[in-house]
């Protein structure tokens, strides 16, 4: 008898073993039924048996649903889930510990994040507790940076562990790049996304990286010869340094325009420079995600720099360069962004400013800005002391008032102008 009962676990756990995604499927029903339990049970049997199998990808997978299903079901699950991720750390493979300690550096900086004012009045004290909830802004930096640098010990290991290898536990549209990529480069693009940040721009003097503009701005052989030893803010040092190391190991174009962006954002404001380079970045480049958005950038530079007297064309540039995105419909970030940005552009504008107090048949002229706009109607309608009172006793009103006066009353006269319009996307007054 007691053999048949360990044949029958053999068979279930077997059974079990080959059904993770029907099994997944039932975790997302429970969950999307409000059977928070349930769910977490369903992981829960996950986990035996991605333990017993060794199988890291699912033990972290499932370490994340337990997690969220903490957030649920306990009080005390910030603590938990931070320390069963150290738990977790100490168990698993280098890869795996290397996305783990990237997970615990992002639970530290959300927590840091949101209890900020918390910790602000906390005293540095001599000796460090292990228990996060008594650190201070210091201690929770010191072990933030920790955890990061951790993220890319053992480099090697890390180049060699294809990024495909933990697609079930990263949100990528694109699973033939993942094939492609490895951990390590992954790894790398995430440090840089949290340090970035981190830091403060307003303690920056721009005018110190404008000797070495060309090297920011131009390939990443250009680039990997900077040496970063006069950049006095470390956080802003250690974002260059990872992007030096990105480009030294991958020196493709999507890497440089991300490194000749942030570089020109945050060090340089050079819009000679900066076009300069995108130009030349999109003659090389056959991705067409990659021109997209180098468009986007062009077209925010010329929009910026548009004005009536200097670049009068410069608006009507930026929409034909928005229109070269928008003729691709991918539906990609830089296609949904250039909607946005021709939307803005083409936006009409009306404002009238009219003189507060006239006497009885006085002519008056009315201050008259506008956007985008070729002609403006006016109707006039006579209105009572009592509804003057209104418009000045309900100021929140207003639209209703005037839609009500529109509705119960007659215009008394209605006139059309015509408004000069140079179809350039400027501001003008009359």
């Amino acid at each position: 008898m007691k053999k048949i009962f360990l044949l029958l676990i053999l068979v279930s756990t077997s059974i079990f073993g080959q059904n993770y995604d029907k099994n997944w499927l039932k975790v997302i029903e429970f969950e999307n039924e409000g059977k928070i339990k349930s769910a977490n049970e369903i992981v829960s049997k996950i986990r035996q048996k991605a333990t017993r199998d060794k199988d890291e990808v699912q033990i972290i997978k499932c370490f994340f649903y337990e997690s969220k299903y903490l957030q649920v079901l306990d009080e005390d699950a910030q603590t938990k889930i931070i320390n069963n991720l150290k738990t977790e750390i100490n168990k698993v493979s280098i890869p795996s510990k290397a996305i783990l300690n990237l997970v615990y550096a992002k639970c530290l900086i959300d927590y840091r994040n949101q209890n900020s004012y918390l910790l602000y009045n906390r005293t540095n004290t001599v000796s460090f507790d292990d228990q996060f909830l008594t650190w201070t802004p210091k201690d929770f930096s010191e072990q933030i940076d920790g955890a990061l640098k951790k993220t890319l010990l053992n480099e090697t290991i890390l180049k060699q562990t294809s990024l495909s290898t933990y697609l079930q536990i990263f949100d990528y549209s694109d699973e033939e790049k993942t094939k492609k990529d490895n951990l390590f480069n992954y790894l790398v693009k995430e440090n840089i996304a949290l340090y970035t940040p981190q830091i403060r721009q307003w303690e920056i003097q721009k005018k110190e990286f404008l000797p070495y503009e060309k090297g920011f701005l131009e390939n990443s052989e250009s680039f990997a010869q900077l040496n970063f030893d006069f950049v006095k803010n470390e956080k802003l040092k250690k974002v260059l340094e990872l992007y030096q190391k990105q480009e030294k190991n991958t020196p493709t174009l999507e890497n440089q325009f991300d490194r000749i962006q942030f570089c020109n954002n945050v060090l340089l404001d050079s819009n000679e420079g900066f076009m300069k380079s995108l130009r030349s970045m999109q003659k090389e480049s056959k991705d067409t995600i990659l021109i997209q958005k180098i468009q986007l950038e062009k077209a925010i530079i010329l929009n910026n720099l548009a004005s009536k007297e200097a670049h009068p064309d410069y608006n009507i540039q930026a929409i034909a360069t928005l229109d070269s995105i928008l003729k691709i419909n991918n539906r990609s970030n830089a296609h949904k962004i250039a909607l946005q940005k021709i939307q803005n552009i083409q936006a009409k504008s009306l404002n009238i400013q009219l003189q507060k107090f006239s006497y009885t048949d006085e002519n008056t002229r009315a201050f008259i800005r506008y956007k985008n706009l070729n002609r403006l109607s006016v109707s006039f309608f006579k209105i009572d002391q009592n509804m003057t009172k209104n418009f000045r006793n309900s100021p929140h009103n207003k639209d209703s008032l005037v839609a009500a006066i529109i509705k119960n009353k007659k215009a008394i006269a209605s006139k059309n102008y015509v408004l000069e319009e140079k179809n350039n996307y400027f501001e003008y007054s009359t």
